[in-house]
């Protein structure tokens, strides 16, 4: 080979390997309800910390008060399909997912029992599970200013976006302003083939539920269910289910009660006062009535483009979506 022709094969060879470097766009936090949720009745058998992978799926029942072992990932995409994105960058995006997650907690400890941690011991907990992950302290300090600041004055907006085949995309804002969201909302889109609804009509297609999480703790007895269908019923919520997160550390487990978005707070409260169970987390999710499949490369890239631009949302707070992918 002419020494001509082995410089250009050479640089050729470095651009493609640089490109390969680059091009694949990290994993974002996609809707945490738009998975294949594969649901188990675990009715009347031992808890020993089940693997999903063996487990037979059994269709989902909807019987009041019944438990369910919820299997899903998270971190790597929050709805199924999402999982088909490369992996490269995981570390920072799951970085940027549990600052985005104890911003949400300071935001609601700092509503419920002011800024000051010294006198908030939700708060005081979240700030040292912050410091556990490496949290800087500089970033604690700024993340705690804008929380104590926006915790009284933003509102929660939901705004509807369509994509190809059905698909439905939901996404959740903290704002002071709703024209302001809406209008940097219009201008993402544009270059998407997402289409923002005027008039949005969600709320025909999904089930909007209060959902309180009660972290697991070695000491909780999860093996027999009874104690907790109980309290699910005396404090007013609809059920409770048990859920597993498949990329955690260890063997993470959580206990979700369901209950009326409206009553959400006073279901918590009695949880965590009367019951001493302490609980991590209290938000609405939706729930889709029915899954669209998306099987088209092109109609998956193009879902993916509308999903990545609503993450990047700078009021982002969560983002729902009816989306399944066909089994391999």
């Amino acid at each position: 080979m002419r020494s001509v022709d082995l410089i250009k094969h050479t640089l050729f060879r470095c651009s493609v390997w640089q490109a390969g470097k680059i091009l694949p766009a990290a994993n974002l936090k996609f809707s945490t309800l738009a998975k294949r949720q594969a649901l188990f009745s675990i009715h009347n058998s031992g808890y020993n910390a089940p693997s999903t992978d063996s487990m037979p799926v059994s269709p989902c029942q909807h019987n009041k008060h019944c438990l369910y072992l919820v299997s899903h990932r998270t971190m790597a995409g929050h709805s199924h399909w999402a999982n088909i994105r490369h992996t490269k960058g995981a570390a920072d995006a799951k970085h940027a997912a549990n600052v985005q997650m104890f911003v949400k907690l300071m935001k609601g400890a700092i509503s419920d029992g002011g800024s000051n941690p010294e006198t908030n011991s939700k708060l005081a907990s979240i700030l040292e599970r912050m410091k556990s992950v490496n949290i800087a302290k500089a970033d604690i300090k700024r993340y705690l200013e804008n929380a104590t600041k926006k915790a009284g004055s933003s509102q929660t907006f939901y705004f509807e976006v369509r994509g190809p085949r059905g698909a439905i995309f939901v996404l959740e804002v903290e704002s002071e302003n709703f024209k302001l969201s809406r209008d940097l909302l219009n201008a993402s889109m544009k270059k998407t083939n997402g289409k923002v609804q005027e008039i949005p009509s969600f709320k025909s297609f999904f089930d909007m539920k209060g959902i309180v999480s009660v972290p697991v703790t070695k000491d909780m007895q999860v093996s027999n269910m009874d104690e907790y269908l109980e309290i699910a019923i005396e404090t007013g919520a609809e059920d409770v289910i048990l859920t597993k997160d498949e990329n955690g550390e260890g063997d993470e487990y959580t206990l979700k009660f369901h209950c009326d978005p409206q009553t959400m707070k006073k279901t918590a409260k009695d949880i965590e006062e009367t019951y001493n169970l302490e609980y991590s987390t209290c938000e609405v999710e939706l729930f889709p009535h029915n899954w669209v499949t998306i099987d088209s490369k092109d109609d998956i890239e193009i879902c993916t483009k509308i999903a990545d631009k609503l993450q990047n949302h700078p009021e982002f707070v969560n983002l729902f979506d009816n989306i399944s992918m066909p089994d391999d």
